[in-house]
């Protein structure tokens, strides 16, 4: 065992992201309940894992007053702001010539262990890391190794501070809509850092010397109050602008499922940083709510089956524990306490720094009702749902509580860098099965249909004339829903992406939802358009799937459900081709249904593979009738709008 430090934890610089009171409360708290698992894994790892992050390392010093741990983290962060400006694990992204994303969460890092164990950090220790910390992860003006400087600026490095001052020329999101997670990492880092050296310099205590600068690090500059000033405006001013471009009133995040994982352990640092330094009294709502959309987003509860994954998202998407707990904490809702102790029991994740910081498992939960019927306004995003049932998990393992059917439409806000052109595209999970899914893995991939995972193609959208969407970060474009209604046994929507399309006045998708498993998909389209290509893309990332064509009708069977479709046009041709999926090559299967003339009309039927199949009518005056599971439903397509059983549905 190591020798222990009886103040270590007490004493801290700022008391960042985490305090004196935290660190007791993880004291009292971490051989009991729900905590003495986390806690006993992370001890576990701060004892024979070198690896460990530093954040957790960190606090794990300062929870169990272990000197040699505090060492370790220490020497380390001493390490870190050491290391060369480039390489693979740099500062410097040498091709860009900017800091790189190691880099931003290099400088949250050690602004944490020089916060937390500064009571424990030698003088000497303390100038190089406060000062490595500044001229590394924040400000450098010196001249630096060729391949690492901005050619058109010539002062140095061009680290977080200029990457994100809106003021600067090569500010890296200027555009509102542009902003994504890499601006919430290092505007945080730039945040912790600039707190850190106020402390450090510009408010010493008597047993804290001040330090001197410019003893270990040529930074180029002075350190006064105007400049570090100035660091924290431009990283709340970067913060809030997140906040606000990708999050929504609803808690629905542009970026999407898995980048709500990720970002959202940047968020927690901010708001926790912001929140104890006086700059914040409360969290914004739109983060409060981020927790019930990221569960509602799922086919089944929070860390099993898939997430609807549009964007950059993977079918299994990602989960932010820290954010959850630190949520459930500051809003007081029983509801998102239950999906946070939920997340924490299904995770097989080991538990971070801010998720023990966050978490209170003695507050009260309450029972959560998924919505059967939800619209997230910033996204565009619908999500619909049936009755729950239990069925076999993709790893072989039951569960109750799953969902029968879900079926999720988008088409809204622009989700920042990692934005698709994927408007009014749709995802349906059906009985334990993912059927219809996003066959986008990244944007800065390519090879899906001899197109970039990002364009049209690679999504359950349409092209027009064979042309895809356009838009991207340097030009956002938005999708929008124009109507959604639940009606008893009815849901119904219609989105609208003409803005995204060229030579076009409109692009419209309605879909009318029958309960319990009846979908139509009508799309219509106004000016310049002669044939639709009408995309659907199957999953089959285990080779289980396979499309069958006939006439107006398509088959999707899976070894658990299927998906029937039937067209009210006929088709000029029905093509099957693979895809990718999450790198996987042949990880979906898509069909691309060619229609000649401006509109399309589809009725998608999904059913468990042991339960009799739908069959279908065409009549001579164009009509449709669906019969299933002994219910007939009538479709008409007609100009600008659909008739279901009668109800017209204009769009």
């Amino acid at each position: 065992m190591g020798s222990e430090a009886s103040g270590l934890g007490h004493d801290v610089a700022v008391g960042l992201a985490g305090g004196p009171e935290n660190f007791e409360r993880l004291r009292r708290a971490k051989g009991a309940g729900l905590m003495a698992p986390l806690w006993g894994g992370l001890a576990h790892r701060a004892q024979n894992d070198k690896n460990l992050p530093l954040p957790e390392l960190a606090l794990a010093a300062a929870v169990e007053r272990r000197a040699d741990w505090a060492g370790r983290a220490v020497e380390r962060a001493v390490e870190m702001v050491r290391m060369p400006a480039a390489g693979a694990s740099g500062w410097i992204h040498r091709d860009a010539g900017c800091m790189s994303l190691s880099g931003g969460h290099h400088t949250l890092e050690i602004a944490l262990v020089i916060d937390w164990l500064w009571p424990v950090i030698g003088r000497d220790r303390r100038e190089a890391l406060v000062q490595g910390l500044i001229a590394q992860g924040v400000e450098n003006l010196t001249r630096t190794p060729e391949g690492t400087r901005d050619p058109g600026d010539g002062r140095g490095r061009l680290l977080t501070m200029r990457r994100l001052d809106k003021a600067d020329p090569n500010c890296l999101h200027p555009v509102f809509e542009q902003v994504n997670n890499w601006d919430i990492w290092f505007a945080t880092g730039l945040y912790l850092a600039a707190c850190v050296a106020e402390r450090a310099y510009l408010k010493p205590e008597a047993s804290w010397p001040k330090l001197e600068w410019g003893t270990c690090f040529d930074t180029g500059f002075s350190l006064d109050a105007a400049r570090i000033e100035r660091w924290k405006g431009v990283a709340q001013e970067r913060i809030e602008t997140a906040i606000a471009s990708q999050l929504g009133p609803d808690g629905d995040f542009g970026e999407g499922v898995n980048y709500a994982g990720y970002a959202g352990e940047a968020l927690v640092y901010a708001m926790a940083a912001l929140q104890r330094t006086g700059r914040m009294a409360r969290w914004p709502q739109g983060v409060l709510a981020l927790p019930r959309w990221a569960r509602n987003q799922y086919a089944g509860e929070i860390g099993s089956s898939a997430a609807a994954n549009f964007n950059d998202s993977t079918l299994e998407g990602r989960v932010a524990l820290p954010l959850f707990a630190h949520v459930a904490s500051q809003g007081g809702d029983p509801q998102t306490q239950a999906i946070t102790l939920d997340a924490v029991a299904r995770s097989k994740e080991e538990a971070s720094a801010m998720l023990l910081l966050g978490l209170r498992p003695e507050l009260p939960a309450a029972a959560v009702e998924l919505p059967r019927a939800a619209h997230y306004r910033h996204t565009g995003t619908v999500n619909w749902r049936t009755g729950r049932e239990e069925h076999e998990h993709l790893n072989g393992q039951m569960g109750p509580g799953e969902l029968g059917v879900l079926f999720s439409l988008k088409s809204g806000a622009h989700g920042g860098a990692h934005q698709h052109r994927d408007r009014n595209s749709l995802f349906l999970w059906a009985h334990g099965e993912p059927l219809v899914v996003d066959s986008g893995d990244s944007r800065y991939s390519s090879g899906s249909y001899g197109a970039n995972f990002f364009e049209t193609a690679a999504h359950n959208c349409v092209l027009i004339d064979g042309r895809g969407q356009v838009g991207d970060n340097t030009r956002p474009l938005a999708g929008k829903i124009l109507e959604h209604r639940d009606e008893g046994e009815v849901s119904t929507l219609l989105a609208e992406a003409g803005m995204c399309y060229e030579g076009v006045k409109q692009c419209r998708r309605r879909v009318v939802f029958l309960r319990p498993s009846l979908f139509v998909v009508a799309d219509r389209v106004r000016g310049g358009c002669a044939e639709l290509t009408w995309l659907l893309h199957g999953y089959n990332a285990d080779g289980a799937a396979s499309w069958s064509v006939d006439g107006r009708h398509l088959r999707l069977t899976r070894p658990g459900a299927r998906l029937d479709v039937f067209f009210v046009e006929t088709p000029a041709q029905a093509a099957i081709s693979a895809g990718t999926l999450e790198g996987k090559p042949g990880g979906t299967l898509r069909a691309a249904v060619s229609i000649k003339g401006a509109a399309a009309t589809a009725v998608l039927v999904p059913s468990r593979t042991d339960e009799q199949a739908p069959e279908a009518e065409w009549e001579k005056d164009g009509g449709l009738t669906v019969r299933f599971s002994g219910t007939a439903t009538g479709v008409r397509a007609e100009a600008g709008r659909v008739r279901c059983n009668g109800v017209v549905y204009e769009g």
